[in-house]
């Protein structure tokens, strides 16, 4: 709503770009909204910065303390526990996945470590992502729904590449332009959570109380609503359930 009321003209193209190319091929869609928003954010360019085209990786050496590892270490894999790996292992099972949660968390935990001294933020399973790739529009074929994973990594290798320029071109740009097009692009995963999440009639109260705890932005204790969203459907869950069986 904020885009259209700053740059209606430029949210106008990309949105129509995005339904034009998708009635002609769906998979088309994003890729074409992305690329005219570019195109408009190049024509939209202000201010300036120092522009580096070479990153560069800057060991950090690891400095263990209380303090950190309590304000700091534990919020954040609260944090990426609720918000990230957990929803992600939801979005996996309701497309019909059945990952070993153990070795995906071993391997995301010990790959962390890794690149922790360089400054990396935690490795999860991305919610976000996992929904884009998981889903039907991926691919057709849940076996072959991979390969979106696979090219999507591959897209963030090359963009880690040439981090310096894209940061720099984001920096200059209109941050509606950059939100719009973010938006655009999760309108599928959007609608396939919610619609997967209120499927069920008896599970429909406590799916949309999780969904706008989550979406509502705030946070309590340091930790973001994705966490306490889980909690309060988690609870109207239990008590729905508990009800349904004093009933029976």
């Amino acid at each position: 709503m904020l885009g259209l009321q700053e740059k209606p003209g430029f949210i106008v193209i990309i949105l129509a770009v995005w339904v034009i190319v998708g009635r002609l091929r769906r998979a088309l869609a994003v890729p074409a909204a992305v690329v005219v928003a570019v195109g408009l954010a190049a024509l939209d360019l202000h201010g300036g910065a120092a522009l580096s085209l070479r990153p560069h990786l800057v060991w950090v050496t690891p400095r263990f303390s209380v303090s950190a590892i309590v304000s700091l270490a534990v919020p954040l894999f609260v944090v990426t526990m609720a918000g990230q790996n957990i929803p992600g292992f939801a979005v996996l099972s309701m497309n019909g996945y059945r990952p070993r949660h153990a070795m995906l968390l071993g391997a995301t935990g010990l790959s962390s470590v890794l690149v922790a001294p360089f400054g990396a933020i935690p490795i999860n399973l991305a919610a976000i992502t996992a929904a884009m790739c998981a889903s039907h529009e991926a691919h057709a074929d849940p076996h072959r729904r991979w390969w979106a994973s696979a090219v999507a990594g591959s897209v963030y290798v090359v963009i880690g590449l040439f981090s310096g320029l894209i940061t720099t071109f984001i920096a200059l740009s209109s941050p509606v332009l950059i939100t719009a097009v973010a938006g655009i692009a999760l309108f599928g995963a959007l609608g396939s959570a919610v619609a997967g999440a209120t499927a069920e009639p008896a599970e429909r109260d406590a799916a949309m109380v999780t969904f706008i705890f989550a979406a509502s932005g705030f946070r309590i204790l340091g930790i973001g609503g994705a966490f306490w969203g889980l909690l309060a459907g988690g609870a109207i869950l239990a008590v729905q359930r508990y009800r349904q069986e004093r009933a029976s």
